[in-house]
């Protein structure tokens, strides 16, 4: 009885070695896993870091660009409103002339209907 109780236990020992090495092999086959996991998350937190990087450099491009583009159009506004002004003197100028031209005409026709 002694034998078969001792061979029980050792059975009994033996099939949870099996059961132990059994999850110790998922276990490993888990982390290869997770390893390859970490590996792909490495390879998208640099390509994400990348893409940051460009993403930057271009939003600076961008404000460099409207920065350009605010001067000048700010360029042209003032010479636009200068021109504006010249106008607005040359027409009022002009305004004149013709004022002094009609004064003229009447006048020529008051002296000449006396």
């Amino acid at each position: 009885m002694s034998n078969m109780m001792a061979f029980a236990l050792e059975a009994l020992v033996a099939g949870l070695l099996i059961i132990a090495i059994i999850f110790c092999a998922r276990l490993d086959r888990r982390l290869q896993r997770m390893r390859l996991d970490e590996a792909d998350m490495r390879k998208t937190v640099a390509d994400l870091a990348t893409a940051t990087e460009r993403a930057e450099r271009a939003v600076a491009l961008l404000r460099a660009a409207i920065d350009e583009c605010d001067d000048a159009l700010a360029d042209r506004l003032r010479s636009a409103e200068r021109q504006s002004q010249q106008l607005a003197e040359k027409v009022k100028a002009g305004s004149e002339v013709m004022a002094q031209i009609s004064r003229i005409v009447s006048a020529g026709r008051t002296g000449a209907a006396a």
